[in-house]
């Protein structure tokens, strides 16, 4: 699955429809997604894939659900940097991508708003592997404009898998 997405405060994430909801107002959004260490809170806690883009705009990014491989060969040579694999929990049939500015309770708002909102994805309920990989495709190159900058690799969890507690907020671009 291929986006479009963007983002004005220069985080993207992944997250259960519903992870988010507890976010309704500035000062909730403030306690959650400015500090970094609040952050690694969320992520490690309600079980959210985040991850700061080094910018705000538009970026392209492709979603792989269970690929025999994460990367081709030719991304694989383009491979910038890669997160840790972080834990995704899906408890509501239905995922959000995008800029978690879109969460909470501007989240239907976001859905809706083709051009700077978020996108959706149905997802079966389960715990998940999420890997982020940030590509540096010559963009300047018209043969690399069709590419994704961020490759999103999901995978279903083993059961019992132990995942490893984020420490610090990543930044991936």
């Amino acid at each position: 699955m291929r986006y479009l997405l963007n983002t004005e405060i220069g985080m993207f994430g992944v997250w259960d429809m519903h992870a988010l909801d507890f976010i309704v107002d500035k000062a909730t959004y403030n306690a959650n997604l400015v500090n970094d260490r609040d952050i690694v809170s969320l992520i490690n806690n309600k079980a959210v894939v985040l991850w700061g883009t080094g910018g705000d705009g538009h970026r392209p990014v492709e979603v792989r659900i269970n690929p025999e491989a994460d990367l081709s060969d030719e991304e694989k040579e383009y491979e910038e940097v890669a997160s840790d694999e972080y834990k995704l929990e899906v408890n509501s049939g239905k995922v959000i991508i995008g800029s978690p500015e879109w969460a909470g309770s501007v989240q239907e708002e976001g859905l809706a708003d083709e051009y700077t909102g978020i996108k959706s994805f149905e997802l079966p309920n389960g715990v998940y592997l999420v890997k982020v990989y940030f590509l540096a495709w010559d963009f300047d190159n018209p043969d690399f404009e069709d590419k994704p900058e961020y490759v999103i690799v999901i995978n279903k969890a083993s059961e019992g898998h132990a995942f490893k507690e984020q420490t610090q907020f990543a930044v991936l671009g």
